[in-house]
């Protein structure tokens, strides 16, 4: 079992640039992609169908701000809330 983070589990400030993440799982935790305690640049990336059980279908952060440019969420599931 995982608790988050499928991809990046990240403890700090956090950027993703030209990136794609399929089909990550974030097990029964937040964040099927990537679970982030701070803040998050997402830059012109990709997060098709990915899932967790819990918050953050794609993307979790529990501290700070997250800032999305130009980036395509589809098809992502959670269990509890937050699908994208």
């Amino acid at each position: 079992q995982t608790f988050g983070g499928g991809a990046i589990d990240a403890q700090g400030n956090l950027t993703v640039v030209n990136s794609a993440f399929l089909v990550n799982s974030g097990g029964i935790g937040a964040g099927g992609a990537i679970r982030n305690s701070g803040d998050a640049l997402i830059f012109n990336s990709t997060f098709p169908f990915n899932e967790t059980g819990g918050v953050g279908g794609a993307f979790h952060t529990s501290t700070g701000h997250a800032t999305i440019l130009s980036s395509t969420f589809t098809g992502n599931y959670s269990g509890n809330a937050g699908g994208a």
